[in-house]
């Protein structure tokens, strides 16, 4: 089984929730899940890490990735 990680990271001032894709001290990069009056739903772009809360969550994949004939 795969193990893999989820990456949210919710806004320090606004409702702004991002699924990150790329991160490093710095920045952020991802899409967004909740908008705000700046970002729209489903917009990838760029942030600064201090301005997020960043939360990130282990899962295993248990799904069979062979379909069975």
């Amino acid at each position: 089984m795969e193990s893999k990680q989820n990456i949210i990271a919710t806004s320090k001032t606004t409702e702004l929730t991002i699924q990150v894709t790329y991160e490093d001290s710095h920045i952020i990069k991802g899409f967004v899940l909740v908008g705000d009056q700046f970002n729209k739903v489903g917009a990838i772009d760029y942030w600064s890490t201090s301005s997020f809360n960043i939360s990130k969550i282990n899962y295993v994949n248990t799904t069979n990735p062979r379909p069975t004939q």
